[in-house]
């Protein structure tokens, strides 16, 4: 979407999506290999009973979701950051998860680039919120 089809209080929702326990082996052992994401034993000693998704995945996967929707497509430039990163709770193999998105942020830069800065928010399937972030970044204007 271009920069002026984007407005201030806007809301998207992804489709669900399931994570398996595979993607999130297979995501902790090559980016984030701690004991808690990839060891049977590590995972049913700690607070959780089980493994858990690394955080990185929680936020990688709301990103994925949020782009599965369609609508930041080419049109969308360059990120420029990404703030307020919260891990409210872990995210278990099974769990089914949506992307909630709203933009918090749309303005016109002195450059006159589009700027639009997304909140986006995982859920589980009982609306408890895993993680949420604002990332900001440049949009094609019309």
């Amino acid at each position: 979407m271009k920069f002026e089809e984007f407005a201030l209080g806007q809301e998207f929702v992804s489709a669900p999506y399931t994570v398996d326990r595979d993607e999130m082996l297979d995501f902790s052992s090559r980016f984030d290999p701690q004991p808690i994401h990839i060891d049977d034993e590590a995972g049913k000693a700690g607070p959780y009973g089980d493994i858990i998704s690394s955080g990185f995945m929680s936020l990688a996967l709301a990103w994925r979701l949020w782009l599965d929707i369609g609508v930041q497509g080419p049109d969308g430039i360059a990120g420029l950051g990404l703030t307020d990163l919260r891990w409210r709770r872990p995210l278990l193999a099974g769990t089914t998860v949506r992307a909630h998105i709203r933009v918090v942020e749309h303005r016109v830069t002195s450059g006159g680039h589009g700027l639009v800065t997304f909140e986006l928010r995982l859920v589980d399937e009982d609306g408890a919120e895993l993680v949420s972030y604002r990332t900001t970044g440049l949009h094609e204007r019309r």
